[in-house]
């Protein structure tokens, strides 16, 4: 048996049809639940979930409030399964991806299982990212499988965490001798505006970083990431032959990326915000 944890956030566009991929893609006899947590949501994502409850009775509900790493935990401890497949609310997973990622279950000390996802970010940036997880990979939740006890052994620390907690979590894992695999195969859809999506991923992983590591480890990771950022653009411009144009317009997206990461390092107003003691509760 296997648990699916989605955390939700005002994801009334996308929570929808991101469950109902998951209870086409899992047989009824091998899915434990759904676990939503929610962070929150302000719009009408509680109210579509709970209408999908009165059908789907393996849905679970609850609330919390607090920082994303936090969220993770509370996924982990309200899964009862070893395995929590972790789905983001705007994360459409194909009919083949649990048939595909059961395989690596089984296997000897295996403890994260992330898949590919492709997007709907406009080009030249989507064919980049794309081709950029695929050949040099990437860590995140988008639509991964992690053991359960990983993330409980993990908690105290990764409940301090928002935004980078699948990175610290991957690491974390490494560092204890765990295996990870990476299916290049796409198994998802991720969709959302890439540049909501972009702004506030790398703000919120720069600030999260900084917090995490220190001032020193995170200006240090933010001139490493130039490099890689704008390494990444020329690797992509050898292997794929693209036109001049998109090569310079990648590397000025890369390099506002990079921008946003640094506003992220030097400024903590957003997580002091962010910071809540609103605690768990259960949608009866």
């Amino acid at each position: 048996m296997i648990t699916v944890s989605i955390a939700t956030k005002n994801s009334g566009k996308t929570i929808r049809k991101c469950i109902l991929s998951v209870l086409k893609a899992f047989p009824k006899s091998e899915l434990d639940s759904i676990v939503i947590i929610d962070n929150g949501s302000t719009d009408n994502t509680l109210k579509i979930v709970q209408s999908l409850r009165k059908k789907y009775r393996l849905i679970k509900i609850f609330s919390y409030k607090g920082l994303l790493g936090g969220v993770r935990v509370q996924q982990a401890i309200n899964s009862k399964t070893d395995w929590v497949v972790f789905v983001d609310s705007d994360v459409f997973i194909y009919p083949n991806w649990w048939k595909v990622v059961k395989e690596y279950i089984t296997k000897k000390n295996v403890f994260w299982i992330q898949t590919l996802a492709e997007t709907d970010y406009s080009e030249p940036y989507k064919s980049f990212f794309e081709w950029s997880i695929k050949n040099i990979s990437a860590i995140a939740f988008y639509a991964t499988a992690v053991r359960r006890n990983a993330i409980l052994n993990f908690k105290d620390k990764l409940e301090k965490i928002h935004g980078c907690e699948d990175l610290a979590l991957y690491e974390e894992i490494k560092r204890r001798g765990g295996n990870t695999i990476s299916i290049k195969e796409p198994l998802a859809f991720h969709y959302g505006d890439r540049d909501d999506l972009i702004k506030n991923r790398f703000i919120r992983s720069g600030q999260s970083y900084r917090l995490w590591k220190g001032y020193s480890a995170a200006i240090f990771r933010l001139f490493r990431t130039f490099f890689t950022n704008i390494g990444k653009v020329f690797l992509y411009y050898m292997n794929k032959k693209i036109s001049f144009n998109d090569f310079i317009q990648l590397l000025i997206i890369q390099t506002n990326n990079w921008i946003l990461f640094s506003k992220g390092v030097f400024s903590s107003t957003l997580i002091r915000e962010l910071h809540n003691e609103g605690g768990l509760n259960e949608e009866k």
